[in-house]
């Protein structure tokens, strides 16, 4: 019976230094996923703080401050991605990015990322069109305008410069 109770401690105490490990491991990749977040490295910190995420939910209730942490940091790191691709005229993927921190901001209750996503997408159909335009791709640049005029039918811009390119295209 002694042994039986030995047994069930050494259990219990394995049991607790695994979990007590689970929490130190998850709380270093938050700390690398937030020193490749300040270093730029944007997809590095996205997939340590999912990772990071997904450690301190299964750690219960001690987990709690790092999920809070995490949730916070992701639709961050995701919005911080989709401005990258913009930055870099990658208009389609931008928007695309976009798309994803708002589901993903809508889903972690980041409020504020939703709201400036949301506002972006447009911009950034705009500036797709414009360039479009600018490099005289005229037929691209009808349709980006129609899809914002689509998007936004009271947007008299798009609607104007939507004539513009169909005029080059030879469509009046």
């Amino acid at each position: 019976m002694k042994r039986f109770f030995v047994s069930i401690a050494a259990l219990v105490l394995a049991a607790t230094c695994a979990f007590a490990q689970d929490m130190t491991q998850a709380t270093e990749t938050a700390k690398i996923a937030n020193e490749a977040l300040m270093g730029g490295d944007y997809d590095t910190a996205l997939s340590g703080f999912n990772e990071a995420l997904k450690m301190a939910e299964a750690c219960g209730e001690d987990g709690i401050e790092l999920v809070a942490t995490c949730k916070s940091a992701i639709p961050m790191v995701v919005n911080a991605i989709a401005n990258e691709a913009l930055k870099a005229g990658k208009y389609d993927e931008a928007i695309a990015k976009f798309n994803d921190a708002i589901k993903v901001a809508t889903e972690y209750g980041a409020d504020d990322i939703v709201e400036k996503a949301t506002a972006k997408i447009p911009q950034i159909m705009m500036q797709k069109a414009g360039s479009l335009l600018n490099a005289k791709d005229f037929a691209g640049a009808a349709a980006a305008y129609k899809a914002v005029v689509d998007a936004d039918p009271k947007n008299g811009m798009a609607a104007l410069r939507m004539g513009q390119a169909l005029s080059g295209t030879g469509d009046f």
